[in-house]
């Protein structure tokens, strides 16, 4: 089948609102408010590793499958490490998409001023 750029667009539009979010921070509340804000301006990020997934391995489509992405927030605000935990979707490349792009995004520098922990969980759910 055959689809048109506004139908793809569309589908896109529909994963990446299809996320269910939580984020559990160990550090202060203001803190975690900053965390979810950066996470969720990710959510690009996240549905572009989603879709890449679903097109690689196709047992995934339409399955949805929980998953924690792990952070390691430094006191300048790089994420210092990002793992995976939880994963039910078991796509190695999967994984590798997530971890390096979110490697990548910078975060408010902490007001501790020392490295910050916190896991974001969501619902990943593949077109």
């Amino acid at each position: 089948m055959i689809q048109s750029p506004i139908m793809a667009k569309t589908h896109n539009i529909v994963s990446i609102l299809s996320f269910g979010l939580l984020l559990s921070v160990g550090c202060g509340g203001n803190y975690k408010q900053t965390g979810i804000d950066t996470v969720r301006a990710q959510k690009g990020d996240l549905a572009a590793c989603i879709g890449e997934a679903s097109q690689r391995n196709a047992s995934l489509k339409g399955k949805a499958a929980a998953m924690d992405l792990v952070f390691e927030i430094a006191p300048d605000g790089g994420v210092q490490s990002a793992t995976v935990d939880k994963d039910k979707a078991g796509d190695p490349g999967l994984v590798d998409c997530l971890t390096q792009r979110a490697r990548t995004w910078r975060f408010p520098a902490p007001p501790s001023g020392k490295v910050e922990k916190f896991t974001y969980q969501f619902n990943a759910r593949f077109p």
